[in-house]
């Protein structure tokens, strides 16, 4: 089964390629709406993740909000929250260091 992760990858990939070719033969109408349109996949796969993600996140916090501290489902619910988050970081992260003009957080 691929992943979430991998298919976002994948769409990256494809952006990428398609930017350098772009670059490499010059502008075209044909290979700059090509550009555009991979452009807005990655985007709209990027965002169906990220929204899936917060999702997983309000509902860990929820059931760790629900639980008896130090109890072991508190302790489960608090540790899926800290293993979705790092997904959050870890995709957002991502999004800004591999895209095309993406060079990292500057601040």
């Amino acid at each position: 089964m691929v992943s979430q992760r991998e298919i976002l990858q994948e769409a990256l990939r494809v952006w990428r390629a398609a930017e350098r070719d772009l670059v490499a033969n010059g502008d075209g109408a044909e290979r700059e709406a090509e550009v555009g349109r991979l452009r807005d996949e990655y985007h709209r796969l990027y965002t169906v993740g990220m929204v899936e993600n917060l999702g997983r996140l309000h509902e860990a916090e929820d059931r760790r909000s629900r639980s008896v501290p130090s109890t072991p489902d508190f302790h489960a619910a608090t540790q899926d929250t800290e293993a979705v988050a790092a997904d959050i970081w870890e995709q957002a992260r991502r999004g800004d260091r591999d895209t095309p003009n993406g060079g990292g957080d500057k601040r």
